[in-house]
């Protein structure tokens, strides 16, 4: 009960404090008895009820030239605590199935590409497709691919930098 509704109890010479009615509820004691077990530092995902979204992260990228064929490599790792499913990569025009499976904290070398070596560097993102294996939501993750130009008048892929948010899809 607030300040001001105890007042008005107060000049109505009604008492400030009464036992409810018959049939009525005692809504402050109810709310308060039932949120007994939460604490302040409870939140969705805690009680699990939140929506985890895996991250992957791409390191020690490897682009290999052969003629006008370019194969890269990079070492994928799963940063989230939920095992993942990485279903598909699409990058200089060309989707590549993945298949593979990351438990947490898990990394591979993995193929990304193979194919057609890229004369300019205008086709920059990258988009990575994977599912959650316990529930089986899918996300896409894109990244920005940073090349480096060869001689021979390639652009070769040195680095995926990741580019937030990641998509529910």
């Amino acid at each position: 009960m607030g300040f001001w509704s105890g007042l008005v109890k107060v000049a109505k010479g009604k008492p400030v404090f009464e036992a409810p009615a018959e049939g009525q509820q005692n809504t402050e004691h109810t709310l308060a008895s039932l949120d007994s077990t939460a604490t302040p530092h409870d939140s969705l995902a805690s009680r699990g009820g939140g929506k985890i979204i895996p991250e992957v992260e791409f390191e020690h990228c490897k682009s290999r030239v052969n003629g006008s064929e370019m194969e890269v490599t990079a070492w994928v790792t799963n940063r989230s605590p939920v095992i993942i499913e990485l279903d598909k990569i699409t990058m200089l025009g060309l989707t590549t199935e993945l298949d593979r499976v990351l438990s947490p904290n898990e990394g591979r070398e993995i193929r990304l590409y193979k194919g057609k070596a890229p004369t300019s560097s205008s086709d920059e993102t990258a988009y990575l497709q994977y599912k959650q294996r316990d529930n089986g939501d899918y996300f896409q993750a894109s990244f920005v691919m940073e090349f480096d130009y060869d001689s021979d008048g390639f652009y070769t892929v040195e680095e995926f930098r990741s580019v937030n948010p990641v998509k529910d899809i």
